[in-house]
This record gives C-alpha cells, sequence and structure tokens, in this order.
C-alpha cells in the first residue's frame, strides 16, 4: 500500500482504485473479513479485479537513471 501511495496510484484518501482494492481484499480474505456481507458473497464481489490485469503483489516501475540516488 506504501509502495502504490508513492508511485501515485492512490487518491488523496490513500485508496487505490476499486479494482485493485478488490485484488488486494481477496488475497487477504483468510485474514480480514467484512461483517457484512456475508463471505459467500464477498468472494465472488472480490474476484472481480483479478481479470483486469491487477495481481495481488505491486511491483514497482523501475527508477529512472537521472532520478536514481548517487552512491558514494
Amino acid at each position: 500500500m506504501f509502495a502504490l501511495a508513492s508511485d501515485g496510484k492512490t487518491n488523496r484518501k490513500g485508496m487505490p482504485n476499486p479494482f485493485r482494492l478488490a485484488v488486494i481484499a481477496n488475497a487477504h480474505l483468510d485474514t480480514v473479513v467484512l461483517p457484512f456481507p456475508p463471505v459467500w458473497m464477498q468472494k465472488p464481489a472480490l474476484a472481480v479485479g483479478a481479470p483486469l490485469g491487477y495481481g495481488p503483489a505491486y511491483t514497482r516501475a523501475p527508477m529512472p537513471l537521472e532520478a536514481a540516488p548517487e552512491m558514494a
């Protein structure tokens, strides 16, 4: 979540777009369950984000060479 925020992939409140958030929630469904709706309704609803190309892990884009910190 911190990498998403630092790469500008979140809104002003720090939330990613709904599809990416669905993938993240789906990956953590075994540890965090919302009280409502029931789990049997959550699983199919959260699975919507996966076909759109988002994965449960976020890989940052490589830093451009001119922006890389200098090594001493």
